[in-house]
């Protein structure tokens, strides 16, 4: 039988972690910014719109395989670019 969750275990995120987590989300968008449109696009639609591949291949007249290895493709940029951010971020602190 599971446990009951006690008010102490559902609590606010500290300051620290909400920093933490706006910088990511930062960083994220910084990335974002710096892709190709046509990858922002892809990332976009699926990411943060929720369309399906095949929702996507019909909107942009392309074939659903196609749409998803230009998604992957667009998903291993953003990383490298979010990857290159945080280590920039990190020599910026450590200076």
């Amino acid at each position: 039988m599971r446990e009951s969750v006690t008010d102490t275990e559902i609590s606010e995120p500290d300051p620290y972690h909400l920093m933490l987590a706006d910088d990511e989300s930062r960083n994220l968008y910084r990335a974002l910014d710096e892709l190709q449109p046509a990858n922002r696009t892809l990332l976009v639609l699926h990411y943060l719109q929720g369309l399906s591949y095949r929702e996507m291949a019909l909107v942009l007249d392309e074939p659903t395989g196609t749409i998803k290895w230009r998604t992957a493709e667009a998903l291993k940029c953003l990383r490298t670019l979010v990857t290159e951010e945080d280590t920039k971020h990190a020599v910026r602190k450590t200076n």
